[in-house]
């Protein structure tokens, strides 16, 4: 007679309140074990290859001459320049005297105790009184 199969669980199954995974941890450590094996005979060949031609002297590392010469790039070439002969400092006093000439060419006073240049008195009236005559024609703010 043929035996019948079920598709009801075991009862061991439903006293543990789940089903037993078919999986055997033996695998899964033969499996990282040979993954580790693989993995350090490779790095012993690997090893054993770059020591091998590390010894080896190449045609490119023979020396032509014998004078060393050193191949280096020149440094960059920064202030100053054949076609710009100042330093920074000289260039940053150059851009204020240009800045000062154009202030004093619109009538702007410097300050004797700060040195800040500062607008003409009556130019700082009449933009006052332009805005207030302003304000007061549209009966407030401008």
């Amino acid at each position: 007679m043929e035996e019948v199969k079920s598709d009801n669980p075991p009862p061991e199954t439903i006293a543990r309140g789940y089903e037993a995974m078919p999986f055997r941890l033996r695998w899964l450590w033969i499996a990282i074990a040979s993954i580790v094996v693989s993995a350090v005979v490779i790095h012993l060949i690997v090893w054993k290859v770059m020591t091998h031609y590390g010894k080896r002297v190449r045609e490119a590392d023979v020396e032509q001459s014998a004078v060393h010469v050193a191949h280096q790039m020149a440094a960059p070439s920064l202030q100053p320049t054949p076609a710009h002969d100042q330093l920074p400092a000289e260039d940053l006093a150059a851009m204020h005297s240009r800045e000062d000439a154009i202030f004093t060419q619109l009538g702007w006073k410097r300050d004797g105790e700060t040195g800040v240049f500062g607008p003409p008195a009556d130019l700082v009236r009449a933009v006052a009184n332009r805005r207030t005559s302003a304000t007061q024609a549209t009966g407030g703010a401008p």
